[in-house]
């Protein structure tokens, strides 16, 4: 999957109205996981997982929604849990804690 890191010319080319909250914060959350981890990956399986980190002690499933988690979200990672038994705990990415969700990532980078 590609994200344009210019989240402003993705609504001007791609959208008429610019209103497609969901996939800008999925943008802005792709790039700003990109400048604290190297790897960022996409998981696809019986569902989706918007982003996957390897942190210390496994890698940790991000899902990305404007709203708020939904039954497809909770789905997805049931079945990522599946394939990777050892993850750790999902994070969830809304657009009300989006800056303490990245705080978050911060800090844990801080304590190695």
């Amino acid at each position: 999957m590609y994200y344009p890191v210019d989240t402003a010319l993705r609504r001007v080319a791609v959208t008429r109205t610019g209103g497609d909250l969901g996939k800008a914060l999925e943008i802005a959350t792709f790039v700003e996981l990109r400048k604290r981890h190297q790897d960022v990956f996409y998981w696809r399986g019986a569902g989706e997982v918007d982003f996957v980190i390897n942190a210390s002690g496994g890698p940790t499933p991000i899902q990305v929604t404007a709203q708020g988690a939904t039954e497809r979200h909770l789905r997805s990672l049931d079945a990522f849990y599946e394939a990777f038994p050892h993850a750790k705990a999902a994070v969830f990415v809304t657009m009300e804690d989006f800056t303490d969700v990245l705080a978050q990532f911060d800090r844990r980078n801080a304590e190695g």
